[in-house]
C-alpha cells in the first residue's frame, strides 16, 4: 500500500482493454469480457462480494461479456456486450438503477436498459448514451444533474430533456455533459464553479450549450478492407503458432493502428495490444501473428483504428493449428505366412500408411505409399523368406504433414500349425424328444485348402443322431451339423463326439420328455414399485417374507392413495416378484402359466382383492391383470391361470430368465386404508 511517484505495473493484469479509476478504486475490462477490481472496498465497489479492500486485482463475480466500465465515488458500472448495464457499490442515491438505495458488493442489473453503448459515474449519480443516441440518467439530483428538469432524485433511469443526438458523455461529482453529433457541447447540474461553462454559476437541471465551444471530431471509422481468407494465405492448416496475417483498410484522415486477437470482443481505442503504424489513408501489410498455445481451430479476429480514436468493423477468419505428429499404438504382425504378413496399426487422428521392412534395422524395403487417411491402419507384405527375422518399422503422416515414425519390431515368417478341433458345442443343449440341436464345430486355426474334415458319431444312435462328419470350408474355422433326437420316455443324456487333427471334443445333448412342468417355484427377488403405484412403496414391511409359503407374511400397510377398484388404476399399491429360476427345455411350447398366492387382509371392508400380471421383457410389458376372489381376514391360497392358460400371448423360453420374467402384485380395495398380508407368490410353468 505504498505510494509511488512513478508508474507500477498492476499484479496479474496482461490483457486489459479498458480500465476505469474511482475515488479510491480501479477497474479493468480484460479481453475475455471479465473484469478485475482492485483499492479501497468499503462500498463493496470492487465486485466481488466482499467489503474487504484488496491491493490486488480480484475478479467482479459474474461478468464474462463487458465491453465498457465507469468508476464513480464509490461505485462501478460495466456495459455488457448485450447492451445491458450492470453496478455495483455504494447506492445510497440510487446510482446502481436497480430500483433500491441497498448498496450491492456483486453487480446487479441497471432497470430498463438494453441499448447502451457508453456509460459514465459520478460522485452519487449514473448516467448512459443508448443506441438511438438519447441519454438516460439515476442516482442523486440534489443539484439537477440527472438533466430531466427537476432536482428530484431518482432510483432507476430518467431521459435527459432534448437530447437526442449524442456521442459522447462525461459525468463529474455533481454535474453531467455531452457531447451531440454537431459538435457542440452540452451540460447540465450543479454550477457553482461554472463547471457548466454557460457564463453563470446558477444550478441548471436542464442541458445548456457550452459557450463559444464546438468540437467537429472525426467519427468516421477505417474501412476494414481485409479480404476474408487473411490468415496465411487463406490456409486450412497451420504447422506452427506464428501466422501471418494480410491487412487492409482506408480512411479519410488516417490508419494509425491494428489490433488482432482471438477474442471477438471490439477492443476500445485506447486498449492495450494495439499495434501502431505510420498513419496513411489506404493502409496493406502483412503482419506476424502468434496464436494461442493448444492444437485446434483457431478464429482470429482485425480491426484498424484512426488517430480520432475510430475503431472500424471486425474481419475474421479461422485457420487450423496441428503441431502435433499422430501417435502410433498397438502396432503387430498378423496373419503371418511362410511368405509374408500384414502389418497393423492405429493412431490417434487420420493419417497416411507406410512400412519399412528389411533383414535388419537400416530396412531397406518400403510399401507404396498409402496416401488414404485412416486411424486404423493394415499393410500387407509379401514375398519374404520362410524362418527368417525381419525388421519393421511404421510410418503415419496426417493431413497436415506431420510425420510420426514407430520403433522398430521383428517377426518371422513361418509355416502355419496344423488345424485341429478345438471345441464341440450344441445349443440348445436340452431339447424335447423330437426336436433338434445345432452343433458346432471350431477349429484352433483356419482349415487348409480343401477344408478339413470333422468326424462325428453319438452315444445313443436310438436317442440323437448326427452326419457321419462335416467339413470346415478352406479358410473357414469352424462349421455346423444338425443333431436329430427322438421322443424319450424319461430324460436322456447324450454324448456328441468330433474328431479332427487327431483331437477329439465332446459335449452332452439332455434329451427330454415330451409335456411337463417346473413345478411350483419361489421367487428369490422382490421390489416395490414406487412411481405410480398408489402409496410407492408396496409391501412396505418384510417384503421377502413372501417368498417362501412358510408363515410369514409380507405386509402393505394403507394399501392405496384412494378407493378406485381397477386393477389397472395408478392410485393402487404394487410389487414385483422376480428371479424365479426356471428351467425350461430349449424349444419347449409353453401350455400354461399359473399363478399361487397365500394372503390375507386386516378387514374384508372395501372388498379387498389381489390383481396379478406378468412381464416377459423386465417389466416394460405387462399381460391383461387377472384377480382373486375377495380375500378374507384368514390365510387362504388362491390359484390364478392355469396348466393351459397362457395369459393371453404365445411366450418363448427366453421370456422365463431371470432378466426377463416379472410377476407384479396389485391390491385393490374400496377403501384405501385396508392392510393386506402375503404369504407366498408361486409360479408353475407347464410346458
Amino acid at each position: 500500500t505504498a505510494s509511488s511517484s512513478t508508474p507500477v505495473t498492476v499484479s496479474g493484469i496482461t490483457t486489459a482493454i479498458a480500465i476505469a479509476a474511482g475515488s479510491r478504486h480501479t477497474c479493468a475490462v480484460l479481453v475475455d469480457g471479465t473484469v478485475k477490481c482492485w483499492g479501497y472496498n468499503g462500498s463493496g465497489q470492487l465486485g466481488n462480494g466482499s467489503t474487504n479492500n484488496s491491493s490486488t486485482p480480484v475478479v467482479v463475480s459474474g461478468i464474462t461479456t463487458a465491453i465498457a466500465i465507469t468508476a464513480g465515488l464509490n461505485h462501478t458500472c460495466v456495459v455488457l456486450s448485450d447492451g445491458t448495464a450492470i453496478c455495483w457499490g455504494n447506492n445510497g442515491s440510487g446510482q446502481l438503477g436497480d430500483g433500491t438505495m441497498t448498496s450491492s458488493s456483486i453487480p446487479v442489473v441497471v432497470n430498463g436498459m438494453i441499448t447502451v453503448t457508453a456509460v459514465s459515474g459520478g460522485s452519487g449519480h449514473t448516467c448512459v448514451r443508448l443506441s438511438n443516441s438519447v441519454v438516460e440518467c439515476w442516482g442523486d439530483n440534489s443539484g439537477g444533474q440527472l438533466g430531466n428538469g427537476t432536482t428530484t432524485s431518482s432510483l432507476t433511469p430518467v431521459a435527459v430533456s432534448g437530447v437526442t443526438t449524442a456521442t459522447a458523455i462525461a459525468a463529474g461529482s455533481g454535474h453531467t455533459c455531452a457531447i451531440l453529433s454537431g459538435g457542440t457541447v452540452r451540460c447540465w447540474g450543479y454550477n457553482l464553479y461554472g463547471q457548466l461553462g454557460n457564463g453563470t454559476s446558477a444550478i441548471i437541471p436542464t442541458p445548456v450549450t457550452v459557450n463559444g465551444l464546438l468540437l467537429i471530431p472525426d467519427t468516421i471509422a477505417p474501412t476494414n478492407t481485409t479480404g476474408a481468407n487473411f490468415i496465411s494465405g487463406g490456409a486450412v492448416y497451420a504447422t506452427s503458432p506464428v501466422v501471418v496475417l494480410a491487412l487492409a483498410a482506408t480512411d479519410a484522415v488516417g490508419v494509425t493502428g491494428y489490433y488482432a486477437s482471438e477474442s471477438a470482443i471490439t477492443p476500445t481505442a485506447g486498449a492495450a495490444g494495439w499495434v501502431a503504424v505510420t498513419s496513411t489513408t489506404a493502409y496493406a501489410a502483412s503482419v506476424a501473428f502468434t496464436l494461442s498455445n493448444g492444437d485446434g481451430t483457431k478464429t482470429v479476429y482485425v480491426w484498424l483504428r484512426d488517430a480520432g480514436g475510430n475503431v472500424s468493423t471486425a474481419m475474421s477468419d479461422t485457420i487450423l493449428l496441428d503441431t502435433t505428429a499422430p501417435v502410433i499404438s498397438v502396432v503387430a504382425a498378423v496373419g503371418i505366412t511362410a511368405t509374408g504378413a500384414t502389418i497393423t496399426w492405429t493412431t490417434n487422428e487420420a493419417s497416411d500408411s507406410q512400412v519399412e521392412y528389411g533383414l535388419d534395422t537400416t530396412y531397406g524395403s518400403s510399401t507404396t505409399l498409402d496416401t488414404t487417411l485412416v486411424t486404423s491402419h493394415s499393410v500387407p507384405l509379401s514375398g519374404l523368406t520362410v524362418s527368417t527375422l525381419y525388421h519393421y518399422r511404421v510410418k503415419s503422416r496426417d493431413a497436415v504433414g506431420n510425420l510420426a515414425t514407430s520403433a522398430d519390431f521383428t517377426f518371422t515368417p513361418t509355416d502355419p500349425p496344423p488345424a485341429t478341433l478345438s471345441t464341440l458345442t450344441l445349443n440348445p443343449t436340452s431339447v424335447i424328444g423330437g426336436n433338434a440341436s445345432t452343433g458346432t464345430a471350431t477349429l484352433t486355426v483356419a482349415a487348409p485348402s480343401g477344408g478339413q474334415v470333422v468326424t462325428l458319431s453319438t452315444s445313443n444312435t436310438a436317442v440323437a443322431t448326427v452326419p457321419a462328419s462335416v467339413t470346415v470350408a478352406a479358410g473357414a474355422t469352424s462349421a455346423t451339423f444338425t443333431v436329430t433326437t427322438s421322443a424319450v420316455a424319461s430324460s436322456t443324456v447324450v454324448t456328441i463326439s468330433g474328431v479332427s487333427g487327431g483331437v477329439t471334443q465332446t459335449a452332452d445333448l439332455t434329451v427330454l420328455p415330451g409335456a411337463s412342468d417346473t413345478g411350483l417355484k419361489n421367487p428369490t427377488a422382490n421390489a416395490a414399485e414406487t412411481s405410480s403405484a398408489g402409496d410407492n412403496n408396496g409391501y412396505e414391511t418384510t417384503p421377502a417374507n413372501a417368498q417362501a409359503l412358510d408363515g410369514l407374511f409380507a405386509v402393505d400397510t394403507d394399501s392405496g392413495s384412494n378407493t378406485n377398484t381397477s386393477c389397472t388404476n395408478s392410485g393402487k399399491d404394487r410389487h414385483r416378484f422376480y428371479n424365479y429360476g426356471l428351467t425350461i427345455p430349449g424349444g419347449a411350447t409353453i401350455k400354461g402359466i399359473e399363478v399361487q398366492l397365500n394372503a390375507k387382509v386386516d378387514s374384508t371392508s372395501g372388498s379387498p382383492i389381489i390383481c396379478v400380471q406378468l412381464s416377459w421383457d423386465g417389466g416394460t410389458t405387462w399381460t391383461t391383470t387377472k384377480s382373486t376372489t375377495t380375500l378374507g381376514t384368514s390365510a387362504a391360497t388362491f390359484a390364478l391361470g392355469s396348466s393351459t392358460d397362457t395369459w393371453g400371448r404365445t411366450w418363448s423360453v427366453n421370456d422365463f430368465t431371470d432378466a426377463n420374467f416379472r410377476v407384479r402384485v396389485i391390491d385393490v380395495a374400496s377403501n384405501a386404508s385396508r392392510d393386506f398380508f402375503l404369504d407366498w407368490v408361486a409360479v408353475r410353468i407347464n410346458y
